[in-house]
Formats: C-alpha cells, sequence, structure tokens
C-alpha cells in the first residue's frame, strides 16, 4: 500500500511538471518551488492506516499436523478468510482512493503553484514603485541643486 501511494506522488508530480513545462518551458519554471509546493499540497493530505494483523480467526491459528476432516475444514475457513479479506481489502482501497480524489479534487494545485509567483511579482511591483519614487526625489533633487547653481 505504501509504495502504490509512493508511486502515485511520483505520478502526481511528473504529471504536473510535464504539463507545466509544455505549457511554459523550462525557463519559466522554478521547479524546486513547483516540487517544494507539490510535497506540501501532498503532505497535507492524510493517508489512511490500513491495517489486517491480528484478524485471523481463531480456528485458522492452529498448530500441528491436520488430517483428515481437520485439514479440509480449515482449508476450506481459510479459503472462506481469504474471500472475505480479498473484499475486505478490496473496499478499504476503493474508499480510501474515493477519499483521496474527493480531497485532491478539492485542492487547486495551480493555485498552490502560482501562489509564490503571485508573491514575487507583488514584491518586484512594490520594489519598482519605490525605486520610481526614489527617481523621482532624484529628479527633484536635481532640479534643486541647478535652481541653486543659477
Amino acid at each position: 500500500m505504501v509504495c502504490e501511494v509512493c508511486y502515485g506522488i511520483i505520478w502526481v508530480y511528473k504529471t504536473i511538471v510535464s504539463c507545466l513545462r509544455q505549457e511554459a518551458g523550462d525557463e519559466n519554471l522554478d521547479i524546486p518551488l513547483i516540487s517544494q509546493t507539490i510535497r506540501k499540497v501532498l503532505n497535507s493530505i492524510h493517508y489512511p492506516e490500513i491495517f489486517y494483523s491480528g484478524n485471523l480467526p481463531k480456528s485458522l491459528q492452529v498448530g500441528g499436523t491436520l488430517e483428515g476432516g481437520r485439514a479440509d475444514s480449515f482449508i476450506a475457513e481459510a479459503q472462506n478468510y481469504l474471500s472475505d479479506l480479498r473484499v475486505r481489502v478490496t473496499r478499504d482501497i476503493d474508499g480510501y482512493l474515493h477519499d483521496m480524489l474527493k480531497v485532491l479534487k478539492q485542492i487547486n494545485i495551480a493555485d498552490e503553484v502560482f501562489k509564490n509567483y503571485k508573491k514575487e511579482i507583488e514584491k518586484l511591483e512594490n520594489d519598482i514603485n519605490n525605486k520610481e519614487l526614489i527617481l523621482e526625489r532624484y529628479r527633484e533633487t536635481l532640479k534643486q541643486l541647478e535652481n541653486i547653481n543659477e
């Protein structure tokens, strides 16, 4: 189960990065930032822990040699247990995948990825505005100095 989750995470990462590369090109992407954002989103998801140990019925927890009817009965019970376990595991995995899909649909990965870019753009715009103010003050100071020299 853990391996399947890891493969799923890798698949999500590769899919998102390849789409972004296709649309924006490598030179316009900050891959470490995107990786960090994707990891943050995926780490925010609750992954249920599914345990099946300790669920073995007493009738299957026997030791020694089984012969005749006891062996046939044991085999039949083991097959029933495996069949029930298969159904339970399938149901648990389906529920897990359904819940995971619901959570992923609620997360806007694009907003998460571009949130940092938006912050950077706002910072740059603020820096540009500050530079323009400084340049304007500098021009005013130059005018005043020129007026003093006249």
